[in-house]
């Protein structure tokens, strides 16, 4: 069953077809609810997004290559836990979306942008939600750490909610 999102809901006021830069984030996307039904997650604050073409990669994958360097763990069918490995830090959640919604979301947060081509053939996407943006900024390594790692793994394209900006591998 694809994932719910009120992203999904909100993207129809972008504008359509590009020619000018990604819009404010709207305050709706704040509230997220993850394949369990609106309501379900608390309200979330940020997510951290790598889209990709679902064929590159799957959860175990995922797993296999964060474990690398952070602590991971299942915690649902198609999410993972991860914390920093040796020191104090934020819980990331990790979970795995894909399907039609998110190339339609993926065209709609790439018109504009140079990264329209890529992201036309991006069909899945990992999402890492941040319920403490503050706290995840403060200690960035884990962040960053999930961001690089799935980003490599798909050779994906990471789209920030906070800061509305879409970016390739360097």
């Amino acid at each position: 069953m694809p994932r719910v999102h009120s992203w999904s809901r909100n993207m129809q006021a972008w504008p359509q077809g590009g020619g000018g830069p990604i819009p404010p984030i709207p305050a709706t996307l704040k509230r997220v609810a993850l394949g369990r039904g609106v309501g379900h997650l608390p309200e979330v604050s940020d997510i951290s997004m790598v889209f990709f073409s679902s064929g590159r990669c799957n959860l175990q994958a995922a797993h296999s290559a964060l474990a690398r360097t952070l602590r991971v763990s299942h915690t649902g069918v198609n999410e993972l836990m991860l914390t920093a490995l040796d020191t104090p830090g934020p819980t990331l959640r990790v979970c795995l979306s894909h399907g039609p919604n998110i190339r339609a979301e993926a065209a709609k947060i790439a018109a504009g942008t140079p990264h329209v081509a890529a992201m036309a053939a991006c069909d899945a996407r990992f999402e890492i939600v941040i319920d403490d943006l503050a706290a995840a900024l403060d200690e960035m390594n884990t962040l960053m750490e999930a961001q690089l790692t799935l980003q490599d793994l798909t050779a994906g394209l990471l789209f920030n909610t906070w800061t509305g900006k879409l970016s390739a591998q360097a």
